[in-house]
């Protein structure tokens, strides 16, 4: 088991949105503590530390408020709208003894060889729920794809769970597919219509028509 990150948090006493704004802008994330049937407790903690922990991917760990330290796994960050900073984070408090239920990151290695073929790795899962003890909570679910050929998929059913850690999402959700590559199909062009076909050949039989009715006004002048 690696070291438990420790985080130190501070208590809001004002809420809202602008209390929230000015605490991001002096580099503090809002935050909510919840479970194990106690009162939710709003927080604040620093922003730099709370983001080096999600890049190294820290899903337990132990906030300090205060002299109170708790062991909470981190259940959700929010990020803005353009997906670049952390506004809002939920910590979870746990027991090391319970077991939890959590989402971790599908994670494909290898590349399919199904893609020297023309072959399109399409991942539709990119989370699945575990269950097991914290201590036990894994960092990603791995998934080789080496052997995946064209038309290949995998479901939820086929994943390997990492050592002391159940799956409980549905078996039947598809994971990935390896999907056929997609042909180009050429348009065909008409051929053009040459000079006395079609329409220009209806027009040359009128013109002749029109002289033929010419001549017989003619005639019946001359009759009169």
């Amino acid at each position: 088991m690696k070291d438990i990150l420790t985080l130190a948090a501070e208590k809001r006493e004002n809420l809202g949105t602008r209390p929230s704004r000015r605490d991001r802008l002096e580099g503090r994330v809002p935050a909510i503590v919840y479970g194990r049937k106690q009162e939710p407790v709003p927080v604040t903690v620093d922003h730099e530390e709370l983001e080096a922990g999600v890049r190294h991917n820290t899903r337990m760990l132990d906030l300090k408020l205060g002299r109170k330290k708790e062991r909470v796994l981190l259940a959700d960050v929010h990020y803005n709208t353009y997906g670049t900073e952390i506004i809002h984070a939920d910590f979870v408090r746990v027991a090391m003894d319970e077991v939890v239920r959590l989402n971790v990151s599908v994670v494909l290695h290898g590349h399919a060889i199904g893609e020297q073929h023309g072959g399109v790795t399409e991942q539709l899962l990119t989370e699945v729920m575990v269950e097991c003890l914290p201590a036990d909570i894994p960092e990603e679910v791995r998934v080789i794809i080496t052997e995946l050929d064209v038309g290949q998929s995998l479901h939820v059913s086929d994943l390997t769970a990492p050592e002391r850690v159940k799956i409980v999402a549905d078996p039947s959700h598809l994971v990935l597919t390896i999907a056929a590559p997609t042909k180009l199909v050429e348009a065909e062009v008409e051929a053009p219509v040459e000079a006395g076909e079609g329409e220009p050949e209806l027009i040359a039989r009128g013109k002749e028509e029109e002289e033929a009715e010419g001549a017989s006004d003619g005639k019946e002048g001359k009759e009169r």
